[in-house]
């Protein structure tokens, strides 16, 4: 009886803890695979072997990329839209994304402030909140996830103890998220027939936002939290 209320008033810590362990435990046995994700065509040999099932594996992959900070998602989405094609692969991404996405959100709602601080610095973690208690919170949200070079990801964990609500989390990181996401996939989808001119600017249009994003992230966002 006693283990039994145990379990009931911890169930989501020991499903949090079974998960990680899942996710380690596969990592472990398939480490020969991490230097793969940096390969779309290796990556895309690998999803394929498993026939029609390789779309849930894809879906886990991207499920990863948010809850591993690490894991390039944009080489993973580069091999879907050449596996899926663009609509294929942007949809599949938004559906492994938008789980990771709930579930950190979750877990840093339930658990608070002492769980985020285990994964942001305290002063990245200042900065950041001071720019989500905003008036202009939903704009923001979506601001960090449209500019590249933000650690999109980890932001999770403050939007979870930030007044946002989930679903206009979900609402607003998506529709930032999109450009970038639909932009992999179609570079994907299109690798091997592209006009190398074009391929070129598309990645140049790619390398300036994600240097505004590296350099001026911060700095715009301090600026719309200040107004």
């Amino acid at each position: 009886m006693k283990i039994y209320q145990f379990i009931k008033k911890h169930r989501t810590l020991i499903l949090t803890a079974g998960l990680i362990i899942i996710i380690l435990v596969l990592g472990y046995k398939y480490r020969q695979y991490v230097c793969m994700l940096k390969s779309p065509k290796t990556f895309k040999t690998f999803i394929t072997s498993f026939g029609y099932y390789g779309v849930f594996v894809f879906i886990f992959f991207q499920f990863l990329q948010v809850t591993i900070f690490f894991i390039p998602g944009e080489a993973i989405q580069v091999a879907g839209g050449w596996i899926y094609g663009t609509l294929g692969a942007t949809i599949l991404s938004l559906i492994g994304i938008t789980i990771g996405s709930i579930l950190i959100f979750l877990l840093s709602k339930k658990y608070g402030r002492s769980l985020v601080e285990k994964f942001i610095a305290e002063t990245k973690l200042k900065s950041i909140e001071s720019a989500l208690d905003s008036k202009k919170l939903n704009f923001i949200v979506f601001l960090i996830y449209f500019l590249p070079g933000i650690p999109r990801d980890s932001i999770i964990f403050v939007c979870g103890i930030s007044k946002i609500s989930l679903e206009k989390f979900l609402v607003y990181s998506t529709l930032g998220r999109i450009p970038a996401l639909v932009l992999s996939c179609y570079l994907g989808s299109n690798m091997l027939a592209l006009n190398k001119t074009l391929l070129f600017f598309m990645i140049f249009v790619v390398v300036v936002f994600f240097l505004i994003g590296v350099f001026k992230g911060e700095y715009l966002l301090e600026k719309l939290s200040n107004n």
